[in-house]
């Protein structure tokens, strides 16, 4: 997995694994998804990170797995990438502490 950083706001978003991404979302944390070829982008025209977290989801979404089966049956292709990456919210006060998710508040 490609290390990758964005800033956006006051805040930076940083690529995690899918298995990072799965315990922060346990925890009550928001993920951004993008598929594998799309930029991760909030002012982007046409494909933007979607936000999943266990706090927005609906009862039947609660299932990360299936959360994310389902983002990918409906964003992923051979045009925009055929797998989901994943990036969780850092402030920029965290960018300087260790590689370990963080709460959002």
């Amino acid at each position: 997995m490609t290390p990758e950083t964005y800033p956006h706001g006051g805040d930076i978003y940083e690529r995690v694994s899918k298995t990072k991404a799965r315990q922060a979302y346990e925890k009550g944390q928001s993920i951004w998804l993008v598929p594998s070829h799309v930029a991760f982008n909030f002012t982007q025209q046409w494909v933007r990170p979607c936000e999943i977290s266990t706090a927005n989801d609906t009862q039947d979404s609660t299932d990360f797995d299936r959360t994310i089966n389902n983002y990918e049956y409906y964003n992923c292709c051979s045009e925009l990438g055929t797998y989901t990456r994943f990036f969780v919210k850092r402030t920029k006060q965290q960018e300087g502490q260790s590689n370990e998710i963080q709460s959002d508040n």
